[in-house]
């Protein structure tokens, strides 16, 4: 692989450049396009040097470009504004192993004297891929910060993720770079390219041809219900300082659970014929929250609703964890269906609940229900795709640097799973999609308020990725493993007698 001089003089530039793009690759101000040509300049530097240098080099390159665009947006904040940082110098050193692994077997072929051929562009998206699936699999943070998420608002791009799951994106923009610095390595030779750039770009039309196709050719949803979202009371942070005044923390969260309750009564008079609460909307001690369900279950009942009611139980003066959870009350004032919170519960000390989904039949469709950090799991969250599932209520609680990062996260959840989302959250945004990911409903609490009344539609449809999984994740992780071997045994030189 032969580099030109004059490309070598413009290395600091292509570092330059990596660090500019990084900025607006996801965090608070992503820019989809960012996410495709961040990687093309990372890819120019470090083919100019040796991969431990180059890897560093990116690293301080990227780290406060990106630690500023996330700052305010990592749970991290809230314990130390150091410990963001730090996190942030952990995470971009770990995403920047991509490069230094996609150099180290870039390395070994060039010693063997091989031109860039086409072949070598798929190194890069495999490596990329494969590290992205194993750091987000076994994850307390799931998703979170996943390179599809970049690629919010492109929607035929991201009908993909209803076959390969988020998988498809990384592949696909990472491929992009790998081609691009192709075409560069060979001079911009276009009798030498050609036919690379032909394969790639066809795969790249057939990609973008089934999201049109899927977004333009859905049919239209047959039926919808209409359902309500608000918020009231004190915001959770405000009661939880005032948790350890017993007598003012009960005083306010049961003017909370009532206001609650009201909103809820109008809410049905207006039409609602189901009503969300967001995340921990009935925060309280054991008591108080039992009372708020029961108060909760006779009002289902009077007014023909379903009730989703989002708990936070404290339970002072024992060792017994606080409980995060999701009740379903239905029109004959049963608990109908209940959940309890698994994700992030390690970083808000409430009690784990199990990694599953429960449904709920019901005239509307089949519903189910998760709670903010949850719907981070896509693994998780597809049992909503094979069972079914019509709608898929999401309760949340986030904070104003986080808010959009956090919704747009959970659309492509419907995307995923061809399952209609609704979406309530406190301190953020609360939304309504369809199964095809298209917004119906978006209000930002911190903009317009919080308030919800949308006749979502059910338009569930079948799709691949709940019902195979990460295969496609398995099968890049496979041809990394192989690959790796393969290049490295390939590329050793034979011993001498």
């Amino acid at each position: 692989m032969t580099i030109q001089k004059t490309q070598r003089s413009y290395t600091w530039l292509w570092l330059l450049l990596y660090a500019f793009f990084s900025f607006f690759v996801g965090g608070r101000w992503g820019i989809p396009l960012a996410a495709w040509l961040a990687p093309v300049f990372g890819l120019r530097f470090i083919h100019q040097h040796k991969a431990l240098r180059g890897y560093i080099l990116l690293v301080l390159a990227a780290y406060l470009p990106i630690a500023i665009a996330w700052n305010g947006v990592t749970f991290f904040t809230f314990i130390h504004p150091a410990a963001h940082f730090l996190f942030m110098l952990v995470t971009v050193s770990l995403g920047s192993l991509t490069y230094l692994f996609y150099r180290l077997l870039i390395g070994r072929l060039e010693k063997t004297g091989r031109q860039m051929a086409f072949w070598m562009t798929l190194i890069f998206p495999v490596v990329a891929t494969a590290m992205e699936f194993l750091v987000s699999g076994d994850s307390p943070f799931g998703t979170f910060g996943a390179q599809a998420y970049t690629q919010f608002g492109v929607s035929p791009l991201m009908q993909v993720v209803s076959i390969t799951g988020l998988w498809g994106i990384t592949f696909i923009t990472a491929w992009f770079a790998s081609v691009v610095n192709y075409v560069w390595e060979n001079g911009f030779d276009w009798s030498q390219v050609r036919k690379g750039v032909l394969i790639f770009a066809s795969v790249l039309v057939l990609i973008f041809g089934y999201g049109f196709a899927r977004v333009w050719l859905a049919p239209e949803a047959e039926t919808s219900v209409r359902v309500a979202g608000f918020n009231a009371g004190a915001a959770i942070p405000e009661l939880m300082a005032i948790s350890g005044d017993e007598e003012a923390f009960r005083a306010a969260t049961q003017q909370a659970h009532a206001q609650y309750l009201e909103r809820t009564r109008q809410a049905a008079s207006e039409g609602a014929q189901i009503v969300v609460w967001p995340e921990g909307a009935g925060l309280g001690y054991e008591e108080d929250v039992a009372s708020l369900l029961v108060a909760g279950q006779a009002l289902a009942a009077e007014e023909n609703i379903y009730l989703v009611m989002p708990v936070f139980t404290l339970y002072p003066d024992t060792e017994r964890l606080p409980e995060n959870m999701l009740y379903i009350a239905d029109p004959q004032g049963e608990l109908a269906l209940s959940h309890t919170k698994f994700g992030g519960t390690q970083f808000e000390g409430s009690l784990p609940g199990a990694r599953s989904l429960q449904t709920l039949e019901t005239p509307y469709g089949t519903l189910s229900g998760a709670i903010c950090w949850d719907a981070d799991f896509p693994k998780v969250i597809s049992e909503a795709g094979r069972q079914d599932v019509d709608l898929l209520i999401i309760p949340s609680n986030d904070w104003y640097e986080l808010r959009d990062v956090h919704a747009n996260m959970s659309i492509f959840r419907a995307v995923e799973n061809g399952v209609s989302i609704f979406r309530q959250t406190t301190n953020g945004v609360s939304l309504a999609a369809d199964a095809y990911g298209q917004v119906v409903n978006r209000t930002d609490q911190f903009e317009e308020g919080s308030e919800q009344l949308v006749d979502v539609p059910l338009n569930n449809t079948i799709t691949l990725f709940p019902r195979i999984g990460d295969l496609f994740a398995l099968i890049i992780l496979a041809g990394f493993a192989i690959g790796s071997v393969g290049i490295w045994i390939g590329t050793r030189k034979p011993k001498t007698s």
